[in-house]
């Protein structure tokens, strides 16, 4: 896991990141990332004791993350790929975030709106359809 973080003064500075911080210790407080993915994660072995405790020293830091990269590897991923024939050292989660652009500027409401074409699939369905569609391009 690699965070670039903003400096505590550059709340102070920045209008944009003193926006920011406020929002992020609300999501913090109202939607609780760290127990949405120990909730997703404790259904995998290993995987909500290992990166529980670390997420939650993460979100402990009041400074808002401008760079975040993680890649997780499990055990468990590399056995399943060597029977399936696909890529045993391929993280099992690979995420990157990145704050492009910062303004206090409003947003406009269609940002939000969901696309007509939008399909609702639950994660089992969408793994299950990526493992098949990877073992069928071997």
């Amino acid at each position: 896991m690699h965070i670039w973080t903003a400096r505590k003064e550059e709340a102070l500075r920045v209008p944009a990141i003193r926006d920011l911080t406020g929002y992020q210790a609300w999501q913090r407080y109202v939607l609780n990332p760290v127990a949405m993915l120990d909730k997703l994660l404790g259904k995998m072995p290993g995987m909500s004791g290992s990166l529980g405790p670390m997420l939650e020293e993460l979100y402990k830091n009041p400074s808002v993350i401008l760079r975040m990269r993680i890649e997780v590897f499990t055990p468990f991923l590399a056995t399943m790929a060597k029977q399936m024939a696909i890529d045993p050292d391929a993280p099992l989660l690979q995420m990157n975030q990145e704050v492009a652009e910062l303004s206090s500027s409003p947003v406009d409401a269609s940002i939000f709106e969901l696309p007509k074409d939008y399909t609702s699939v639950s994660a089992d369905d969408l793994i299950r359809e990526s493992l098949q569609a990877q073992t069928a391009a071997k």
